[in-house]
């Protein structure tokens, strides 16, 4: 790594960047056709009842999901609501993901379906057929979440191979349900192709009674049954799988990305963090692909159907609506599009309304919130139909401080983690006993915990041990790890509920939101190795350790054993320092017009880079350039700029800091 000062700018420098930066496009080389699905979000449209709040309560009035498709549909003109259509459009959304996140767990997609005046008694005033209404009016290209626990596994595969009869199959008698869908008003069969076999499917259906969780193997079983019996009905459909297993059944594989964990105070800090992550995302899909094609025996495309930056309080600042969360999401998108990375679909959580949404609409308007949107607008608007190849050479290179999960970004090579020391001695475990959970021969000395549980059927979270902050002040981070195995009480049960383990600052999770949990390990009928890793909070002075009841099906009864209990510290890996500017280029369809998106991820460093275009000649061009501060929290359009262009290529351009800038050469 070279370091130095420049006119009186310290930065870290890329390998050879002591040359002028340039960005190169070669217009004849086309990489293939844009995958728009990469451009996709996400519209809520489930029922929460049961999931977070009693089932008795109103559904028409608690969830505008439901009654107002998140504010894209006009329940009163029973039609998509124009001024939200026009609004996202500007944003040219690719496909549109339905019917939310966990709101897919309990979603019966029936009650969603049927006669407009009978399915609004239900509540239901948005409905699968005005989600799809939507789709058409955005140009966008459908994603359907399909429930994975409304239903026992065992009923599943039907009620999912109906789904996609009522909406791909032609409306003949042989075809019941797309009978039904002319009867209701849809001769027409929709042709939707893209469909998740559930979402998160690994932590369970929340509050719904009854409880119902996934192993890998049973997951692995109702994925294979459901594919076969949804490619029954249309063999074009294409399927993803939420969790590890189920791959043979698969087109893509599902991931969630919510990335960096950020701290909140630091900005400068966490604008370095959000710059430096979509490299380390990247190097991580390489990881993830290589080990889905180690299990599987092919290469699965990948899916991130939700992501966004992983900071989801609203104090100190509602940071998901910062330009800096813009910043990360727009460069991700730009990641996501490269050939390399083999990404079937992207969906940003969530374009309107609700706790996330960029969005904002009501009876009188619609109204952008925060600075998110104007880096979705460039992509929107700027972008082209075929992908051109754009190498930035010799670019400034800027380094990253470590967060939660996220390392530190210096140097010039990957830096491998190594373990700092001994295990910790943290003394006696203690333990507070409930009615229904007990300790039975736990020994720290020999790393062992013995749980009994006789009929735990509510959660509960119980502190085992507490050990003081020996890394406060340093970039260490303690890693927990363990051998564990659950044996029920009656021999050849299944598991029933949820149980892990947990390092939490001892403040607790309302103050600090800090902690760091094994769950699931009551799946293990055998010695399963487990690790999780914990970087603490600066102000952390003391750990707890936690055994976690989460959640239960019916009351659990049986014996959790774990052995080679240990907490160590652990000097954490660092990635390289980030690459500070970056770019994408397309063509338009007709080849009249190449587009440029162009990066600048220094906080606050312009950088001047030449743009060499190869095989195409530009007569005019324009810049638009969105570069409000990091920190920013409400809308500012991006400025417009005609640019004067040299007699002969390269142009040299200077891109502020922390901006985005689309270029259009005609």
């Amino acid at each position: 790594m070279i370091k130095g000062f420049l006119l009186g700018m310290a930065f870290s420098l890329c390998p050879l960047a002591l040359t002028a930066t340039e960005i190169v496009v070669d217009a004849a080389a086309p990489q293939g056709a844009v995958n728009h699905n990469i451009f996709g979000h996400n519209v809520c449209g489930g029922d929460g009842r049961g999931l977070f709040v009693p089932l008795d309560a109103p559904i028409a009035v608690t969830y505008s999901s439901i009654k107002l498709g998140e504010g894209f549909w006009d329940h009163e003109n029973r039609t998509p609501n124009k001024s939200t259509i026009e609004m996202v459009k500007t944003i040219a959304p690719g496909m549109l993901r339905y019917p939310g996140g966990c709101l897919a767990h309990n979603y019966d997609w029936r009650m969603a379906v049927g006669p407009v005046e009978e399915r609004e008694k239900r509540g239901w005033y948005f409905g699968l057929d005005d989600y799809l209404a939507v789709c058409r009016a955005l140009g966008a290209e459908p994603m359907i979440t399909c429930s994975d626990y409304v239903l026992p596994a065992n009923e599943m595969p039907a009620h999912l191979a109906s789904l996609v009869e009522y909406l791909n199959s032609p409306a003949t008698p042989e075809h019941p349900w797309a009978m039904k869908r002319k009867e209701w008003g849809h001769p027409a069969p929709y042709g939707v192709k893209w469909f998740e076999l559930g979402n998160e499917s690994a932590h369970g259906n929340h509050q719904c009674k009854p409880y119902r969780c996934f192993t890998n193997e049973t997951y692995a079983d109702f994925a294979e049954k459901a594919a076969a019996a949804m490619r029954a009905v249309d063999p074009s459909i294409k399927l993803g799988v939420a969790m590890s297993s189920g791959y043979d059944s698969a087109d893509f594989k599902i991931i969630h990305v919510y990335g960096p964990k950020i701290n909140g105070e630091d900005l400068a800090g966490n604008f370095k963090s959000c710059m430096a992550y979509p490299e380390y995302l990247e190097r991580n899909m390489r990881s993830s692909r290589a080990k889905v094609k180690e299990t599987c025996g092919r290469d699965l495309p990948l899916a991130l159907t939700e992501y966004n930056l992983w900071f989801f309080e609203d104090k100190p600042r509602p940071w998901r609506f910062s330009a800096m969360a813009g910043h990360l999401c727009a460069d991700m998108q730009r990641v996501f599009l490269k050939p390399e990375s083999n990404i079937a679909a992207a969906n940003y959580w969530q374009i309107a309304n609700g706790p996330f949404g960029s969005v904002l609409t009501s009876k009188k308007n619609v109204k952008i919130r925060g600075s998110v949107f104007p880096f979705f607008q460039l992509w929107g608007q700027h972008f082209g139909g075929k992908l051109l190849p754009a190498e930035v050479k010799n670019p400034p290179c800027f380094d990253a401080p470590a967060s939660e999960g996220f390392p530190a970004a210096k140097g010039d090579a990957f830096v491998a983690e190594s373990k700092a020391g001994a295990p910790l001695d943290f003394g006696a475990f203690f333990f507070s006993e409930l009615p229904l959970v007990k300790a039975a021969g736990s020994s720290p000395a020999k790393g062992e915990l013995i749980f009994k549980l006789n009929g735990v059927e509510k959660p509960a979270y119980i502190n085992i041990g507490l050990f003081k902050n020996v890394l406060k002040g340093s970039d260490k981070f303690y890693r927990m790890s363990f051998e564990s195995r659950f044996i029920p009480e009656e021999a050849g049960k299944g598991p029933n509920g949820q149980l892990g383990l947990s390092l939490l600052d001892q403040r607790g999770w309302d103050q600090t939101h800090s902690s760091v949990a094994v769950d699931g390990i009551e799946m293990d009928k055998d010695w399963t190795f487990h690790k999780c890793d914990f970087l603490a909070l600066p102000d952390c002075e003391g750990i707890n350790i936690v055994f976690r009841v989460n959640s239960a099906m019916t009351p659990v009864k049986g014996t959790l054993e774990a052995r080679n209990f240990k907490v160590e510290a652990w000097t954490p890996a660092s990635e390289p320092a980030y690459q500070g500017l970056t770019a994408a280029a397309s063509l338009s369809d007709d080849g009249k017009t190449l587009h440029l998106i162009v990066f600048n991820k220094s906080y606050d460093k312009d950088i001047e880079s030449s743009i060499d275009l190869r095989g195409f000649s530009a007569k005019t061009a324009t810049s638009w350039t969105a570069a409000p501060k990091p920190d920013a929290m409400d809308y500012e359009a991006p400025v417009e700029k005609p640019i004067a262009l040299p007699t002969g290529m390269p142009l040299n351009m200077t891109f502020p800091a922390h901006s985005m800038t689309a270029i259009d050469f005609r």
